[in-house]
């Protein structure tokens, strides 16, 4: 049973608007009504939930770049479900950086 105090989404696009925007996301779970789809649970002791969907879908505005943060985050939280045991590379952290060759070798 859930909460009265929490806002369950499993839109992707909508729960990075809602963290954006200041919900505090408390953690993921499977629909169990839909195979393979991640829900995303918020802390919603306000009740903001239902208006910041109302908002999304109304051209609401909010900082690209905290928008940005913010799927790159949900996003990594769906790849951890789909792929429990691998490790998500994050460029630059965990992947070796690209050596360029610009000029042949010379060894003739």
């Amino acid at each position: 049973m859930k909460d009265k105090d929490e806002f369950v989404v499993d839109v992707l696009g909508i729960a990075a608007f809602c963290s954006a925007r200041g919900l505090r996301l408390t953690r993921t779970e499977p629909v169990p009504s839909k195979r393979g789809i991640l829900a995303f649970v918020f802390a919603d002791p306000e009740h903001r939930g239902a208006a910041l969907v109302g908002e999304f879908f109304t051209n609401g505005s909010i900082c690209a770049r905290d928008f940005d943060r913010e799927i790159t985050r949900v996003k990594g939280l769906i790849w951890d479900f789909v792929h429990p045991s691998t490790k998500r590379q994050v460029f630059g952290r965990d992947v070796e950086p690209l050596q360029p060759r610009y000029f042949p070798e010379s060894g003739k």
